[in-house]
């Protein structure tokens, strides 16, 4: 059986007319970006590309502000503007302004612009994107691939022509790519049901995202059965994060004032995550076009933080329990649930330096250049029972010659090593396929933490590379003995051991007054039963 491999697939599911909302998925157990409108960021004077199979209906009421529509329409496919559903739902997802009879149903980023492109000719539609200062890119498609086939020209590997030109934008323009980790397809020549993340969720350079499903109402807590996982057919971590898929209000084709709702149940479509992530980016920049600081509007930084700042604690398509204190990564869930206000927090904590300079701040971010076989090294100050959370991404290095589109080759890697404050090794990370890493940690000691960053390559121009760091120290909660960011029984059984002992450091000390004694067992009344919604086993 022969077919095409660059068909096109747009990211399909069935329609229901029960209608929920925007407000829930954008709230504190979705993508938690309301908590940014709030604030009067909603990613004004953004603009957002959009690459798909059509275009968004830009007569919508709900894409109306003060009397002109935010979408503007392109077709690249040499068949005319195409105007469709899926289209405007994406399109809604990220900025709708409401309806008179959906008020409450506000996009992820109500204050950007969105540019429309049916594509046929990417780089056509990118060019169009890039000269209208779209500096945010969201994919709402998905290339079909023969699964048996790697010479196919849309293996899912990181290197087909059309995610190679993704990359190629991220890095030479400064261009964020928020793309679909795609949804489970059966090919028609083997029957085989693909369930790996596909183009362009396969670029190194951007975000990619899965889709998520509420586990209860408003909460956005389980992935959906359709979202593709990883890794990627070259064993590299992808997705990166996800985001609320299911049960999203949202503005439709079939008439100006029309509405619909993203579908119910398992499906967690992808299509309708990545607009999530897209919209965080556009407000996150939004932040940083209003600082003096040029650095915190790089890709890469963007993507740090996002990464950075993610929920882990999220389960499985199977509904399992996926073990953050363990699972950094996860084949499902990628890093975890996007959190942009956790996002805005580490961005706004501001700018760090690297050695000599000693970090005393909670969270905050770095943009620094690293030249082949150099080493940079952050100190940071931490005490014991913290957690540390850290991000280290680069972009990967793509040219331009001609008509074609050169990768680096080996790929640059930056080795990762931190160091207690006693100078031991408290983690060594020396993975040499992905462009991100990110840990997690538990710190015993106090005092000042190493992280060395090695370039291990080569000294020449694709070698040299920016790259961003991002990270938080997570408290740890008055009364957990266990450390295991929850307070339950087992922290009261281990308080017996020290009831009526006095001493200096008394674990269960929690006056800090050199005994353990009855002020101790009102403050651990006060916590019972507090849990870190990061780490919980539900």
């Amino acid at each position: 059986m022969q077919k095409n491999s660059f068909i096109i697939l747009i990211i399909l599911f069935s329609l229901t007319t029960l209608c929920l909302g925007l407000a829930q998925s954008t709230g504190p157990d979705g993508s938690n970006v309301k908590a940014l409108h709030d604030l009067g960021l909603t990613g004004q004077g953004i603009n957002i590309g959009l690459i798909s199979s059509g275009n968004a209906l830009d007569t919508h009421e709900a894409f109306q502000r003060g009397g002109t529509s935010i979408i503007t329409n392109n077709d690249f496919s040499g068949s005319g503007i195409s105007v469709g559903w899926h289209d405007t739902w994406v399109s809604g997802i990220l900025a709708s302004q409401g309806g008179a009879a959906h008020p409450n149903d506000i996009g992820v980023a109500p204050g950007s612009n969105i540019y429309s492109a049916r594509v046929g000719n990417l780089v056509q539609a990118l060019e169009w994107m890039r000269t209208n200062y779209c500096k945010i890119v969201v994919s709402g498609i998905q290339y079909q691939y023969d699964p048996t086939n790697p010479s196919d020209p849309a293996w899912p590997d990181g290197n087909s022509n059309a995610t190679v030109k993704y990359d190629y934008y991220a890095y030479q323009h400064n261009i964020i790519f928020a793309n679909a980790s795609g949804n489970h397809f059966t090919d028609p020549c083997s029957g085989q049901d693909v369930q790996t993340v596909t183009s362009f969720g396969d670029a190194y350079n951007g975000i990619t995202t899965g889709g998520l499903r509420p586990v209860e109402p408003d909460v956005y807590r389980r992935v959906g059965t359709i979202s593709n996982i990883g890794p990627t057919l070259d064993g590299r971590k992808k997705p990166d994060v996800v985001a609320p898929s299911n049960e999203q209000t949202v503005p439709t084709y079939t008439g100006d004032t029309a509405w619909t709702s993203t579908p119910l149940n398992g499906d967690g479509a992808t299509s309708f995550a990545a607009p999530h992530t897209a919209g965080i980016a556009a407000i996150l920049l939004q932040y940083a076009n209003s600082t003096d600081n040029v650095d915190d509007a790089q890709d890469e930084v963007i993507r740090a933080v996002i990464v950075n700042s993610t929920e882990p604690n999220i389960k499985d398509d199977p509904n399992n329990f996926t073990d953050p204190l363990n699972n950094v990564w996860h084949a499902h869930r990628g890093y975890g649930r996007v959190d942009a206000l956790a996002a805005y927090q580490t961005l706004s904590a501001g700018e760090v330096s690297k050695s000599p300079t000693v970090i005393n701040q909670q969270k905050g971010w770095a943009y620094d250049y690293s030249s082949g076989y150099s080493t940079h090294i952050y100190d940071i100050t931490a005490a014991a029972g913290q957690r540390l959370v850290l991000t280290v991404t680069w972009d990967r290095y793509v040219e331009k010659i001609g008509i074609n589109y050169i990768t680096e080759n080996p790929l640059l890697n930056i080795d990762m090593t931190v160091l207690n404050p006693d100078a031991t090794t408290l983690y060594s990370e020396t993975d040499g396929k992905n462009n991100l890493i990110k840990i997690d940690l538990l710190l015993t000691q106090s005092g000042v933490y190493s992280v060395k960053l090695l370039n291990k390559a080569n000294s020449n121009k694709s070698n040299n590379r920016y790259y961003a760091l991002a990270f938080e120290l997570l408290d740890p909660l008055p009364c957990d003995l266990e450390q295991d960011y929850k307070i339950d029984e087992k922290d009261l059984m281990r308080m017996t051991e020290f009831w009526l002992n006095s001493g200096e450091a008394i674990p269960a000390d929690f006056d800090i007054n050199g005994i353990v004694d009855m002020n101790d067992i009102v403050i651990l009344n006060a916590h019972w039963i507090d849990f870190d919604p990061r780490y919980i086993n539900y």
